[in-house]
């Protein structure tokens, strides 16, 4: 695994390659890759974003508008959070064999608008996952998936920031409670 700073993973999305088999210690703000554009969204992520086999500090993509889709392949997620908070997934993400420390928040985005699939699949986090008022408008496929610390992903039910599907999720083989009420149960810095 080859040591990259953070700026050298940015450069490699922006080229339109994937990061694979990297180590990068500094976080990444995924909205350094927002160009200015009269037709985007101001945060909007008009590449692809792909890591595989990478160890990264922590990965942040606030507000990010992803016009394509976030792959993350058997790679590990160390410190501070994964925040994804108030996301747009355009084209679905894929998360795969993925491990997650601390935190990952999900909440308040929406995903997969076109028919594409949002995957979580034989993924450990290790602390709670965020789903609060998310609108998933395509296919959910959480897969062999270890909630060690829960997520609210079918919790809240009756409550306005219940997380919504459109299309039935298709839940195997998981563990932990998936079915927390409330939101951001322990989460740190918010």
């Amino acid at each position: 695994m080859k040591r990259i700073s953070a700026i050298e993973a940015l450069q490699r999305l922006k080229a339109g390659s994937a990061v694979i088999n990297a180590e990068v210690l500094e976080p990444i703000d995924l909205l350094a890759l927002c160009p200015p554009h009269p037709q985007l969204k101001p945060d909007s992520i008009p590449q692809r974003i792909e890591f595989r086999a990478c160890r990264l500090n922590s990965l942040d993509a606030i507000t990010a508008f992803f016009q394509e889709r976030l792959t993350l392949i058997d790679t590990r997620v160390e410190a501070q959070h994964g925040s994804f908070w108030c996301c747009y997934f355009l084209k679905g993400a894929q998360i795969e064999r993925c491990e997650f420390i601390s935190q990952v928040d999900f909440s308040c985005g929406e995903g997969n608008k076109d028919g594409s699939i949002f995957a979580l699949k034989d993924t450990v986090f290790h602390e709670f996952v965020d789903f609060t008022d998310y609108i998933f408008d395509g296919p959910v496929e959480i897969h062999g998936c270890r909630f060690e610390k829960g997520t609210n992903l079918l919790g809240n039910r009756g409550q306005p920031h219940v997380v919504r599907f459109r299309v039935p999720p298709i839940l195997e083989a998981n563990e932990g409670r998936m079915d927390i009420d409330g939101y951001r149960p322990g989460l740190k810095g918010v």
